[in-house]
């Protein structure tokens, strides 16, 4: 579309995007503080649609002349993924990813990577984790999230 080609070829326009953005955040705040009805229900859904399709665009705007990159927005994935590091911590005691200089974070990026699963895990490992959760949880924790429900 031609606002996509517009947005891609004008740098400095990520501002212009990002003040838009702030004022469909402002506008969405007062209307979620007001009584619902179907016409705020609409509008709603109306803002967040818009949010999203400059937020698409705000990644795609060149920053300086250039196209910018960065990270993988947060998502569920990634939270899931940082509670079973912060776990794997817990329970053995051990860092999941050891990053005690840089040379040895990076030549160990495929180890990292093997890591990010309970796959990725040696068998000594799983029973070192198994032997340190049976010794630490009581039976009257609980043990699946089903159980909570």
């Amino acid at each position: 579309p031609p606002e996509l080609a517009r947005v891609i070829v004008k740098p400095g326009n990520e501002d212009d995007l990002d003040r838009r953005i702030l004022e469909l955040r402002s506008e969405q705040k007062d209307l979620v503080s007001k009584s619902p009805d179907k016409r705020t229900d609409d509008r709603l859904k109306e803002i967040i649609t818009e949010i999203h399709r400059l937020q698409a665009l705000v990644d795609l705007a060149p920053r300086n002349g250039k196209k910018r990159y960065s990270v993988p927005r947060a998502s569920a994935g990634v939270d899931v993924w940082a509670f079973g590091v912060v776990l794997y911590e817990l329970l053995t005691g051990e860092h999941l990813i050891p990053n005690t200089n840089v040379d040895e974070t990076l030549t160990s990026l495929d180890d990292q990577l093997a890591l990010a699963t309970w796959k990725g895990l040696s068998q000594v490992q799983l029973d070192k984790v198994l032997a340190s959760s049976s010794d630490v949880i009581p039976r009257t924790t609980i043990r699946r999230a089903q159980d909570l429900l």
